[in-house]
This record gives C-alpha cells, structure tokens and sequence, in this order.
C-alpha cells in the first residue's frame, strides 16, 4: 500500500497551486458541458393531503399539508456519494470508541482495528452508511486528504473511484487502513478532488452520471492547515465552486480541539446547501452520518401565501415524501410548495384550501406527530429562552451597592 501511494504521487508530481488550477479548470470544462447538455431529469411536486390540526381561534390555527418533492430520472431519483476522509496525522490518534486503546500500539504491518483510531472510526462510520444505500440508485467512492509543506506532494487522491459495486468500496476502506495517516490538512484539495470526481471531469478517474444529485461527505478533525496561505479561504472559495455545479458538501468537524476558532466547515455546508455536524463523541459519528438527506433538491419550501409565513415545521423523507405544518387562519388558505432542483431548476405548487379535519393513513398520521413533537420542542425551546432574558434582565437592572 505504501508502494500504491508512492507511485501516485509520482505519478501525478505536481506542485499544490499547479494541482489546484488544474482541478477548476476541469471543472469550469464540466460546468460547461453540463450547460451544453440537455438534462433528462424532472421534478416531481405534489400536494396530495391536508388536515386540519388545531381550528383558528383566539390564535392562529394548525394545519398539515404533504406531498411528494423529489428530481429524478424515470422512477428512480440517483445519487452519487463521494466520501472526502481526513487522513492527516491526527487521525492516528485513539477514537475512544470500542476496547483498544491506541494507535500507536499497533505492530508494524498489522491493520488497526477500525474502533482504535479517529480515522478507524471513519472508516467504520462509512461502512455502517452503506448498509442502507440502493446499489440501483446510489454510486460510492472514496477520496482521502491530507497536506504536506512539500510543494511537489499531493494533498488528495482518490481511493476509490464511484462505483455501485460495494464490495469494492469496502475493499478501498480497509486498505486506506493500512496507510499511516500523516501531514496537515487541505480541505479545499478534499473538496475539489471530491467534486472532480462527482462531475467526470477529464483528469477524474469516475463517469459522470447526468441525472444523479451530487453529494460530497467530509469527514475531518483538525483545522484547516494548508494551503499555508489562506487554508480556510481556500476550502470556501473551493465551496462555491462545487454550488456553482450542483455538488452538496456535508462536513463532519470531530472534536473540540480548536473548531471554535473556525466556521469554515460550517461556511462550506452552508454555501453548497449541505449538513454541518460537530462530532464530539464519536460513538455518534455513524448514526449522524445516516440521517444526512441525500436528495437532488436543493430547497423545499413551504409558505401560506395568505398570512405570508412560513412553515413552523417541515420534514422530507427519503423516499421523497414531505409534511409540513402550517399557520392557518378560518375561510381559504392560499398554499404554496416550491422545489429547487440541486442544478437551480424551479418547480411550484399552489393551491387554495379551506382546511378541515381528515383521515390520514398510519404512515401519514406518523409524519404528522413528528411535526408536531418537533413543534412542541422549539416551543419549547424558545419559552426557556425568554424566561432566562426575563431572569438575567431584573440582575441588570439592581442598581450598583455602596
């Protein structure tokens, strides 16, 4: 393995600036192709139930709305995964997760146990994602990243190119695990290797599937640490160009260690319309990689055009079904849904609806009580809020003691 990764670097040898003009070429080459070429995929949008879940009275009333919101080719809706791992040198340090202890305790040539180290319990992580991935609608691969002051190294190499065969990308992991993690972090090479791969730019080594939303999954504990430059300006500038080509990023920042000095993970989920999570036990790094939405929309909105607010609650299953909650006032309700596709196309739904009480299926009926368990606990959330203003306020207002 160590062989593997020496002749890729020899192979590709180029220096870390040249690397990077060389990857936003490929992908203003991709996002030109991509305007050139006529895109099979639709939006479905519908708004198919309604019920009314408290009357309007002294206050406004409740009402629950649902449908189907998904882009997609045919029946299917595709997605291709690129998980971006963070193989720097912290990551050889113990996960805390499972009975060993530590990296470092290992034997030479011997695989680590994948709970032994952070990156170990990436790997992990990733692996236990698979399990719920539709090898008919969703292709994998795998891109490792680190950083090196050697201006001649490369900084992220592609582990395995997307595939709907998971056998390989298992292979993929658990030989990434015989490598010893080493060097600083380079997000943004992470991200633009990630997207090359996603848009089957010429220097990729995956095909480009038109129809599929484009995600990108960043798993990563340290800070941005390279280019020596700007490391966080780069890895945002790298996020808008991956928005400017459909390409979602959801990063996983592991740890406390010095994330509070940083919002770069959070900046790039926010502008590529991605997930941020920090991670600070990592026995709940997989479980928070499973509820990610892996969608090709962008945005799904919900408002009543007749109050002009917003839903109070909105949830999108995977199968493309959503429920919302909604304020609603007596007489008609002018509903409106609209879906944005990952590439910017738009789709909208209105209707005017007098709402009344209804009987909604099992499945239906338990959408509807999530909303509103999730309703009660920003509620609640926002009652504690002010009750601790109202607390704090009096202690400002005591005037000062002789």
């Amino acid at each position: 393995m160590h062989g593997r990764r020496e002749a890729s670097n020899s192979k590709m040898n180029v220096r870390v600036v040249g690397l990077s003009i060389v990857l936003l070429a490929g992908l203003v080459r991709a996002d030109d192709r991509a305007r050139a070429e006529p895109d099979g995929s639709e939006i479905t949008l519908t708004l198919d139930s309604i019920d009314r879940v408290r009357a309007p009275a002294a206050e406004p009333g409740l009402g629950y709305v649902s449908g189907r919101a998904l882009a997609h080719q045919g029946e299917l809706e595709l997605f291709d995964v690129m998980f971006v791992i963070d193989t720097s040198g912290s990551t050889a340090s113990s996960s805390g997760v499972g009975e060993g202890s530590s990296w470092l305790k290992r034997l030479p040539g011997v695989p680590v146990r994948r709970s032994e180290s952070i990156l170990g319990a990436e790997v992990a992580a990733i692996e236990s994602l698979l399990d719920g991935f539709d090898p008919r609608t969703t292709r994998v691969g795998l891109v490792s990243f680190a950083g090196s002051e050697n201006p001649r190294a490369d900084s992220a190499w592609v582990e395995a190119p997307l595939t709907s065969d998971y056998a390989q990308m298992r292979k993929a992991l658990a030989d990434r695990l015989l490598v010893d993690p080493e060097g600083g972090t380079n997000l943004r090479a992470g991200l633009l290797r990630g997207a090359i791969e996603l848009l089957g730019t010429r220097s990729a080594e995956s095909t480009r599937r038109r129809n599929a939303g484009l995600h990108v999954v960043v798993l990563t504990d340290g800070l941005p640490t390279l280019p020596e430059r700007n490391p966080e300006g780069g890895a945002i500038r790298a996020a808008r160009s991956l928005a400017k080509r459909g390409v979602r990023a959801h990063v996983f920042e592991i740890g406390a260690r010095g994330w509070g000095r940083s919002h770069a993970g959070s900046e790039v989920a926010r502008i590529t319309h991605g997930e941020h999570h920090t991670v600070s036990d990592l026995a709940e790094l997989a479980p928070l990689l499973g509820r990610i939405e892996f969608h090709s929309l962008r945005e799904l909105r919900v408002t009543n055009r007749t109050t002009g607010a917003p839903a109070l609650e909105l949830v999108k299953d995977d199968d493309g079904e959503y429920g919302a909650l909604v304020s609603v006032v007596a007489g008609v309700n002018r509903i409106e849904v609209v879906a944005i596709a990952s590439d910017g196309r738009e789709h909208r739904v209105e209707r005017e609806i007098v709402f009344s009480d209804a009987q909604l299926d099992g499945r239906q009926r338990a959408r509807q009580e999530r909303l509103l368990a999730l309703h009660s606990a920003a509620n609640a959330r926002e009652k504690s809020a002010r009750e601790k203003t109202l607390a704090v306020e009096p202690e400002r207002a005591k005037p000062p003691v002789d």
